[in-house]
C-alpha cells in the first residue's frame, strides 16, 4: 500500500471548505472530505470531516478525521479537559482503554482511546486545541488491523498547525 502525505484539506478543495482544518495526516489513500457551518445559540460552530476506507480481504479499515471549531461563547467557563470529557462521554461503555496524552510542542490535552463494539474495534485520538477539538480514528473488524504499519503511521503523522 502506497502512503501519501496529504494535508487534511488539499489545495483543490480549499475554496469549497468554509474554514481551514489546520492539521495534517498521512492518509493511506485520498480521503473524501466535507465541512459545514452550523448556527447555534452560541454562534457559528464549524465542522470538518474526512474519511478513507481501505478495503482489505478481512474487511474494510476505516480512517477518519473530525474537527469542530467551537464559537468563543460556547467555551467560556469550560476547560479543555472538560470539553474532551464531554465529547467522549457517550461512548465510554465501549472503551477498552483510555490514556491521557499531551499533543504537540505546546502539550495540548488529549485522549488516546481504544474501544470494542459488537462488531468493530477502534482507536481514536482526541485533542483540544482551543477553540478546536480534533479527533482522528481508525475502525476495523479485526483488532490486529489497528496495529499495522499503515494505521500506526496514520496516528504518528497527526500534527496540529500551531
Amino acid at each position: 500500500m502506497l502512503l501519501s502525505t496529504l494535508a487534511a484539506e488539499p489545495p483543490a478543495q480549499q475554496s469549497k471548505l468554509p474554514f481551514k482544518s489546520k492539521f495534517t495526516l498521512k492518509w493511506p489513500g485520498k480521503p473524501s472530505e466535507d465541512s459545514q457551518i452550523l448556527k447555534t445559540n452560541d454562534g457559528e460552530e464549524k465542522h470538518y470531516s474526512a474519511m478513507f476506507a481501505d478495503k482489505q480481504p478481512e474487511g474494510a479499515v476505516v480512517y477518519s478525521a473530525f474537527v469542530i471549531e467551537y464559537p468563543e461563547k460556547a467555551l467560556k467557563g469550560t476547560t479543555p479537559k472538560e470539553m474532551l470529557a464531554a465529547y467522549v462521554f457517550a461512548f465510554q461503555k465501549e472503551e477498552t482503554s483510555r490514556k491521557e496524552i499531551e499533543h504537540g510542542k505546546n502539550k495540548h490535552p488529549g485522549l488516546d482511546i481504544t474501544s470494542k463494539s459488537a462488531k468493530f474495534f477502534g482507536r481514536k485520538v482526541v485533542v483540544m486545541v482551543q477553540p478546536r477539538l480534533y479527533e482522528i480514528a481508525v475502525t476495523a473488524k479485526n483488532e490486529g488491523a489497528l496495529k499495522t504499519k499503515e494505521v500506526l503511521a496514520f496516528f504518528d503523522s497527526f500534527k496540529v498547525e500551531e
